[in-house]
């Protein structure tokens, strides 16, 4: 069985991005056993994005944010789950805030629960429930974000967690993407119409997203609508 250590350090190596403090993080930091205490750490985000983003208007700074907070407990969740058949339990988890970026993260190795669970899919989409639903309990008034559309992208994000994982796992992990989306997502109780579905190119399996919000990204400066973005489908 793969330790804490070891599970993070690999997750990592997927994705830089996830990178795994030992130590308590800065009172700016999002840290989940403090839900009702990071209200300045989200204000400052928002104003974060406003300042940089001026021109994208508050729906972009809100989607944003909420993405911003959400990523990182669901992709963790969902490449321990698929990769090393691991839960880990992220109660106490913290969420490193520089700016505009919610990157790296601490696990406090005394308060984490890890093992090859007889059903890591089950446990780990009962905890992307639970983090989801209570950060946008707590926050959805700062973030100024529907809760329609802050579920629709938490569904979205965790489906890109998905194709991370069948991209960095085996074949048989990704020819089972399509079905393993709609478990994770019905099992998260994160209902809509996003799901995963193959694309047999010149070059081999492809998994493609249908997905079932915009990240609002063409708002920016420069910005311009994503390939899976639905909006397109409207457009046509």
């Amino acid at each position: 069985m793969a330790s804490l250590d070891e599970v993070c350090e690999g997750i990592s190596q997927i994705v830089p991005l996830l990178k795994r403090y030992k130590n308590r993080l800065d009172a700016d930091d999002f840290v989940h056993d403090r839900m009702s205490g990071n209200g300045p750490v989200v204000d400052n985000l928002i104003n974060n994005l406003s300042r940089q983003f001026p021109e994208a208007g508050r729906i972009y700074w809100s989607v944003r944010g909420w993405s911003l907070l959400v990523w990182q407990p669901v992709y963790v969740t969902i490449l321990a789950a698929n990769i090393w058949n691991t839960h880990i339990e992220l109660a106490s988890m913290g969420q490193r805030v520089r700016g505009t970026i919610v990157a790296g993260f601490y696990l406090p190795e005394h308060d984490v629960t890890i093992g090859c669970a007889s059903d890591p899919l089950h446990s780990g989409a009962q905890t992307i429930n639970n983090l989801v639903t209570k950060i946008y309990d707590k926050y959805s008034m700062l973030l100024g974000i529907p809760r329609k559309l802050a579920f629709s992208i938490a569904s979205d994000i965790t489906l890109d967690a998905l194709m991370t994982a069948g991209y960095a796992g085996s074949m048989e992990l990704m020819v089972r993407l399509p079905d393993l989306g709609q478990k994770w997502l019905h099992a998260a109780k994160l209902k809509t119409r996003a799901r995963l579905v193959h694309n047999q190119g010149n070059n081999g399996l492809h998994i493609e997203p249908a997905r079932n919000a915009c990240c609002q990204a063409f708002r920016c400066s420069g910005g311009q609508l994503c390939e899976s973005c639905p909006r397109r489908k409207k457009s046509m």
